[in-house]
């Protein structure tokens, strides 16, 4: 099994960046300690399209995107949708080359369904090698939206549920002790 979902697993961590709402100080070797946590998470939906959680970018109008080799882009904000937690970011240019891009699933996750998140850790952004990945289990909620357990830390709002099949089924928009909340959809690229 493992090696089925290795694949998926490397290029959703190569399509999910690290969103700035203010010009960040990146050095090549990540041990700068001048270094600005990252304000939050968000995957390419486009060779310039950005989707992550509204909550992310809030106020906000221009941003910097961060991708896995420490490049960078200037973004601006092309929509949101506030009482869904969503915003799409424009790339002012296209990712650099080589960065995979997601779709959208047709179908949510299912209760007991098994995917991974990926975003950054925030603080400790550049010491971990820049993303975190972790595995996810769907399970129910009374709330009229999905959950799942798994491994999530402040700087992972706006990063991607990814099934097993690759495709994105939410964007993680809040966490707690463990468990998060995602906002499910169909959403279209």
């Amino acid at each position: 099994e493992l090696q089925t979902i290795e694949p998926i697993i490397e290029k959703s961590r190569r399509a999910t960046v690290a969103i700035w709402t203010y010009d960040p100080i990146i050095n090549q070797t990540g041990n700068n300690p001048d270094l600005q946590s990252p304000t939050g998470s968000g995957v390419l939906i486009s060779e310039n399209l950005v989707l992550t959680a509204a909550h992310v970018i809030q106020g906000r109008s221009s941003f910097t995107v961060g991708f896995t080799g420490k490049e960078t882009r200037k973004a601006r904000v092309l929509d949101i949708h506030p009482l869904g937690d969503l915003a799409i970011l424009e790339l002012l240019e296209p990712a650099p080359n080589g960065y995979p891009w997601l779709e959208a699933s047709a179908t949510p996750m299912d209760v007991d369904d098994v995917g991974i998140m990926v975003g950054q850790p925030n603080e400790i952004f550049m010491a971990l090698g820049g993303w975190q990945v972790s595995t996810i289990k769907a399970t129910v909620s009374d709330k009229g939206l999905a959950t799942f357990w798994g491994v999530s830390t402040n700087g992972n709002s706006g990063g991607p549920l990814i099934n097993a099949n690759g495709e994105i089924v939410g964007i993680l928009t809040a966490s707690a002790k463990g468990n998060g909340t995602f906002t499910p959809g169909n959403y279209e690229n």
